[in-house]
Parts: structure tokens; sequence; C-alpha cells
């Protein structure tokens, strides 16, 4: 809204209109407006707003070099768009949690369509993974992974999209920022990654 005080209730975020979807990340929150576009804002040392610039801002500011936006979705310093059934990402990418093969630490503007990811229909973004539903219902991440919250059957970061493992049907994907869920079109969800407080939902830790 322009200024950094504490709220008690909802205010007005500063020229934002017609949004058609909203993302908050660790610190950072971006709004896709019904036109396709994006805009962000909050801190910026990673580049995840993605203007250009790696200043913070108190209002929203324009992503640079998107169109046809359908979703975005905010990490923890980073952000991801979704257009034409292809992946775009900006921000951090100490962990590859921009699925570029690594190509650079951070990246002020969007990078270049994610290579081998095409008919995707749904994104997801954790702390510092990320994750797409395909329309042939099959899931493919990238980014952090300790925790084996990629799927994969790894404990290996990986800076491009891996497949996730003896998992198919699925109809949406959401990710805490250790671990990632799946629900499945035959309506049963499954789950993996980090399990220390149960968030894998098995009964076990």
């Amino acid at each position: 809204d322009g200024s950094t005080w504490d709220r008690l209730s909802p205010v007005k975020v500063a020229t934002l209109t017609d949004v058609a979807q909203i993302s908050g990340g660790g610190a950072h929150t971006c709004a896709l407006v019904s036109a396709g576009a994006v805009a962000c804002w909050g801190p910026n040392a990673s580049g995840q707003l993605g203007d250009g610039s790696y200043n913070d801002s108190l209002i929203p500011r324009s992503v640079v070099g998107l169109a046809n936006v359908a979703q975005v979705e905010a990490g923890f310093g980073h952000t991801c768009a979704l257009a034409e059934g292809q992946v775009r990402c900006w921000g951090s990418n100490a962990y590859g949690q921009l699925g570029d093969g690594g190509a650079t630490m951070v990246r002020n503007t969007p990078s270049a369509a994610i290579a081998g990811l095409t008919n995707v229909v749904q994104l997801a973004a954790g702390t510092y993974h990320t994750c797409a539903l395909r329309g042939t219902g099959d899931v493919a991440c990238w980014g952090y992974n300790p925790n084996g919250q990629l799927g994969d059957g790894t404990g290996v970061n990986r800076s491009t999209p891996a497949a996730v493992s003896t998992l198919s049907g699925v109809a949406l994907v959401t990710l805490g920022a250790v671990s990632t869920c799946a629900l499945s079109a035959d309506g049963l969800v499954r789950c993996w990654g980090n399990n220390l407080y149960g968030q894998v939902g098995d009964g076990t830790s």
C-alpha cells in the first residue's frame, strides 16, 4: 500500500485492479491481472519482483517480458509464471529453483521458457523448490531436495525439472516449505519430503 506500517485490517493494494489471482512468497507478493500481466511487490534482493532491478518496492511493479500469463507462484526468494503451457522463473537460483540448469545465481527478469517442460496446466512453489503439473497428469519438480521433496527418489538438488517417481493421474499439486503433496484424480492425496512434524500424513514422523 506504499507504506511499511503494520495493518490490523485489510487495505487496498496500490495501483492494482482487475486481479485474477494472487500468490504470497516468503516476503514478496505477486498478482496476476486478467489481461495476463504480472505485478509484484516487497523485497527484491534476488530480483524476485522481476522488474529488471534489485530494488525493493512498497507498491506493485510490473514484471517485464511476460504476456498471456495464466498463473503466478511466489516462493521464498523466487517467482514462476505459467503462460501458454510453459514456465518462466526469476529471482534466487541458489538451489536450482528457477529450473534453467543453474545458469545464474539470481535473475531480475524472467528466464526463457524452461527447456523440455511443456503442456503445463498448474504450478506450485515452495520455499526453495518448484513443481509443475502437466496436462497428462504427471508432475515434475526442481530445486532444493535434501528431504526428498522433489519426489525423484534422491536427495539431490535439481536445476532442471525431474519427474516425480511412481506418480500419475494428478489433478493438483501443492508445496510446503520442504514437503510436497499431490491430489490425484481418484480423490487420494499422496505426500513426500520432510516428515519431522508428520506433514507427509502417513502416521509417522
